[in-house]
C-alpha cells in the first residue's frame, strides 16, 4: 500500500509542474485559463498531500492566483543583504518572497 501511495504522489508532483508550465504559457493569451490551471494545481497538491515546490510557490500570487512572470505582470527585486527575492504582483500589489543561498 505504501509503494502505491509513493507512486501516486510522484505523479501528482509531475502534474503540478506540468500545470504550472501550462499556466505560464497560457497567461499572455488567456488569464482566466491560467488562473484555472493554478487553482487545479493547488487542488491536486491538497488532495494528494504533495507540497508545491518553493520556487514554484513563490512565483504564484497568493491573493489573485496568477503566475508571476517577471517583467510581464510582476516585478522582481533581489535584496542581497537579506538573501531574498521579492516578487510583487502588478494586478493586486501582493508580495511574495523567496530566500536563496549565495555561493
Amino acid at each position: 500500500m505504501a509503494e502505491g501511495r509513493g507512486v501516486i504522489r510522484k505523479i501528482a508532483a509531475e502534474r503540478i509542474e506540468i500545470l504550472y508550465e501550462a499556466a505560464v504559457k497560457a497567461f499572455p493569451e488567456d488569464q482566466a485559463l491560467s488562473k484555472s490551471y493554478i487553482k487545479l494545481l493547488e487542488e491536486i497538491g491538497r488532495h494528494y498531500k504533495v507540497r508545491i515546490p518553493k520556487e514554484t510557490a513563490a512565483k504564484i500570487c497568493k491573493k489573485c492566483s496568477l503566475p508571476l512572470i517577471s517583467g510581464v505582470n510582476s516585478q522582481m527585486r533581489i535584496i542581497a543583504k537579506d538573501k531574498r527575492m521579492i516578487y510583487r504582483c502588478s494586478a493586486c500589489q501582493n508580495t511574495n518572497s523567496l530566500a536563496f543561498k549565495s555561493s
